[in-house]
């Protein structure tokens, strides 16, 4: 797991980590860094050893870059060891962009997608930091991604708090949205 960005664009409620900067001034991750961490998880993997390398932050596409640079590092150093490695993010979709879509399908990424419910529950609980609602900004820039998952897994993950607790009613929306799955988890 790489956190790529210790910084994050939204202004959750329940957020444990101060939204995204962890008690400390709000940074990337250098791609030296990454690749660092890539090379030490290929080089000590076994031989037969099935590789993940698993993007967070923060929001990890405030790093877009470094997350980029770091998969297509990570893919040919293990093949190089002939290990097979596949790939994941937890975002809060914000950032998300078709661009965003091609990439994660070409590499067979698991995408997970903090969402927490409907609008409104959503937009309450994940606000941005001037405190505008985030839900409707996120299912339009998640509709490249659900329309394009064949190798890529599009999910979305709940944060279940006494706001939000119509779980049924997210499920069968996420369901026809097109989630590959979703996941509710206590706060």
């Amino acid at each position: 797991s790489l956190a790529v960005a210790q910084k994050c664009n939204l202004g959750c409620t329940y957020c444990y980590a101060q939204q995204g900067e962890f008690g400390s001034p709000a940074k990337n991750m250098p791609l030296e860094n990454a690749q660092r961490a890539v090379d030490l998880l290929v080089n000590g993997a076994e031989p037969g050893a099935r590789l993940n390398l698993a993007f967070l932050g923060g929001e990890p596409l405030v790093n877009r870059r470094v997350l980029q640079a770091t998969t297509l590092h990570a893919v040919e150093a293990a093949g190089r060891r002939g290990l097979p490695i596949t790939f994941s993010i937890t975002t809060n979709g914000t950032l998300l962009t078709e661009e965003d879509a091609v990439f994660f399908e070409t590499h067979g990424s698991a995408v997970t997608v903090s969402l927490d419910g409907p609008r409104e529950a959503h937009n309450a609980l994940r606000p941005y930091k001037n405190g505008g609602g985030s839900f409707d900004a996120i299912m339009c820039r998640l509709g490249p991604l659900l329309f394009r998952q064949r190798r890529m897994q599009v999910s979305a993950r709940v944060t279940v708090t006494p706001d939000n607790l119509e779980l049924r009613c997210v499920l069968d929306q996420f369901i026809d949205a097109g989630f590959h799955a979703s996941a509710f988890l206590p706060c």
